[in-house]
């Protein structure tokens, strides 16, 4: 029987892994998330949508703040970290 998977933990999972690697291919985030190939496309696309509309915006000690945004094209089949 296979774990129930909380979309909350996976998209934390792929800001950290996007952000460490700034541009990753669809199949090496699929993997370092431990996804299946058929598991993987159901998720993926509420991931895209919910990059869609996500900022994250982070503060520094020093109190400034930035802000970045994860985007997925579709083109190169990667996922990039993007600075706003």
């Amino acid at each position: 029987m296979t774990r129930k998977k909380h979309f909350g933990y996976i998209w934390d999972r792929l800001m950290d892994i996007v952000k460490e690697h700034d541009v990753i291919y669809d199949a090496d985030l699929m993997i370092k998330l431990d996804f299946s190939p058929p598991s993987w496309k159901v998720w993926k696309a509420k991931f895209k949508e919910k990059s869609d509309y996500t900022r994250i915006t982070f503060t520094r000690p020093d109190g400034t703040k930035t802000d970045h945004k994860i985007t997925y094209h579709k083109k190169t089949k990667s996922w990039h970290w993007e600075d706003l």
